[in-house]
């Protein structure tokens, strides 16, 4: 019996973050295991956030236009379709194993 390897979404709730999000993005881009996908949430952004988030082939750009983290969440959320939710912060630096490790 072989066992089915779980997969996992990285949910990124954001809101003008263009100062973090590169580094995040980045940290995410080096994993040792790619995570399935990567859901950036915008949330409003009057900054370069979202354009940013764009350019990485790794990450799918969705909106929310309710204004506050929850509603980003959320949104986030509810697109994934992975085994695994992981929710992190735009500043947020991964370690090279932690998609593995999860």
């Amino acid at each position: 019996m072989q066992i089915k390897a779980l997969t996992l979404s990285i949910v990124i709730p954001v809101y003008n973050e263009q100062h973090h999000i590169v580094k995040c993005l980045d940290s995410i881009s080096r994993q040792s295991v790619a995570p399935d996908e990567v859901i950036i949430v915008g949330n409003n952004c009057t900054d370069d956030t979202v354009r940013i988030a764009k350019k990485y082939k790794l990450v799918k750009v969705v909106k929310e236009s309710k204004q506050g983290i929850v509603f980003a969440r959320n949104t986030g959320f509810n697109k994934c379709k992975s085994d695994v939710i992981a929710r992190i912060d735009a500043d947020t630096i991964l370690p090279i194993n932690w998609v593995k490790d999860i």
